[in-house]
């Protein structure tokens, strides 16, 4: 179930990428965090040693007006009205920040391209040092020279699959709402119709352990020559409708790196 409250959790670690969030969204994010964190489960108390005969009515009638956000309203939802009021602050709030999100992706990927690139650049070297035929037993195989390399792919897929995961998480934004996550697509650019079918062909591929570990579809991108570069859902979903994948694409023959 789509929840916007956990959704603007996630917007509201963005910073965690090492991007710097647009001044509208860092500020409509610390206003969520700021109603997210109010205290709304404290007792209420009263002091019996302040009461005396005089004052005991004027206390009580004090205490019961303290007291009436803390207590139950009975109904469904079986939450104050302290905590009622605090569930609709911080639901706006986090409509809020999702809004903001949506219309700073654009900058957020600006932001994440030159270290994405130099990533991107990396990852596709060392998979130009591993056996073309590549599997746990080729690489042995293979010597000392192509483990490093394989060392380094790995280190170097775990920074792409960030970038493709966030791509991924923009789904749960107002603007991308209902666009397909388009896995093959993320963080790569194919250029026709065939580059595509195979993408979206290696991420069905039966592959050994050491093989899914640097993602079989980034491996086919680098082994194919295919462009890295990271999509909004949208630039996916054009990318694909421009592409047009037909049968006649299957047919011409399809080769995969293994």
């Amino acid at each position: 179930m789509y929840n916007i409250i956990s959704t603007a959790d996630a917007v509201s670690r963005w910073n965690s990428l090492g991007v710097e969030l647009p001044e509208e969204l860092a500020t409509a994010v610390e206003t969520f965090e700021a109603i997210r964190w109010v205290e709304t489960g404290h007792a209420v108390q009263f002091d019996l040693t302040d009461i005396t005969a005089a004052n005991a009515e004027e206390k009580v009638v004090d205490f019961a007006n303290r007291l009436m956000p803390a207590l139950k309203t009975g109904d469904h939802t079986s939450r104050t009205p302290l905590e009622e009021a605090k569930q609709r602050m911080l639901e706006a709030a986090a409509s809020d920040v999702l809004g903001k999100a949506t219309a700073a992706v654009p900058v957020v990927i600006e932001q994440l391209t030159p270290e994405f690139d130099k990533h991107a650049a990396a990852y596709v070297a060392a998979v130009a040092d591993l056996p073309e035929k590549f599997d746990a037993a080729s690489l042995l195989q293979a010597g000392a020279g192509a483990v490093a390399a394989y060392q380094i792919a790995l280190s170097e897929a775990a920074h792409l699959n960030q970038a493709s995961s966030w791509v991924a998480g923009t789904r749960a934004l107002p603007g991308f709402t209902g666009l397909n996550v388009d896995v093959p697509l993320r963080i790569l650019r194919p250029s026709n119709a065939l580059q595509l079918a195979k993408l979206d062909a290696a991420l069905y591929m039966n592959v050994d352990q050491a093989m899914d570990a640097l993602n079989k579809v980034f491996y086919t991108a680098a082994r194919e020559g295919i462009e890295f570069g990271i999509n909004t859902l949208r630039e996916c979903a054009e990318l694909r409708r421009s592409l047009a994948i037909t049968p006649e694409t299957f047919s011409s023959g399809v080769t995969m790196a293994r």
